[in-house]
């Protein structure tokens, strides 16, 4: 006999009610926040692609990190420092850079996040579903115990 066959009622509904919470908390939901939009990193990348088009950023996009010295940081202009501070946050030291590396480190960081929040929101989601189900099921024996007395 199938396990499905076995299910009462009750169970099919917490059944139907776990997996569209899986699919709405544990899937959607982090995806949701992953691809929500950041102005912040929209504007850096614009800023970012002003300074690889300037050629008084060529030896920040051309030669290795260690020999370039921190640019002094200006509020207006090309100044070249979101080239160094994104390629120092990289933690790898390629050259040339290119926003064609940049977004592939982006496209990497996001797809990290995204998998971190699905083990946490599906966990969670699971976690919060199997204590549904066990503290219905104690109610359940507890109702019926109470009706035999």
């Amino acid at each position: 006999m199938s396990v499905f066959r076995r299910l009462n009622v009750w169970q099919w509904s917490w059944l139907a009610v776990t997996i569209v919470s899986f699919i709405s908390l544990g899937l959607i939901y982090p995806l949701t926040i992953v691809h929500q939009t950041n102005p912040g990193r929209d504007a850096f990348r614009e800023v970012l692609l002003r300074e690889l088009q300037s050629e008084k950023c060529i030896p920040y996009i051309s030669r290795p990190l260690a020999e370039l010295p921190e640019p002094a940081s200006t509020s207006s202009g090309v100044d070249c420092s979101a080239i160094y501070f994104s390629r120092r946050a990289d933690g790898q030291d390629i050259h040339p850079y290119s926003i064609t590396v940049y977004d592939s480190k982006e496209s990497a960081r996001k797809l990290r996040r995204l998998c971190g929040l699905i083990a946490l929101y599906g966990c969670l989601t699971l976690a919060a579903s199997a204590l549904l189900y066990f503290v219905s099921l104690s109610l359940v024996r507890f109702m019926r115990r109470s009706n035999s007395i």
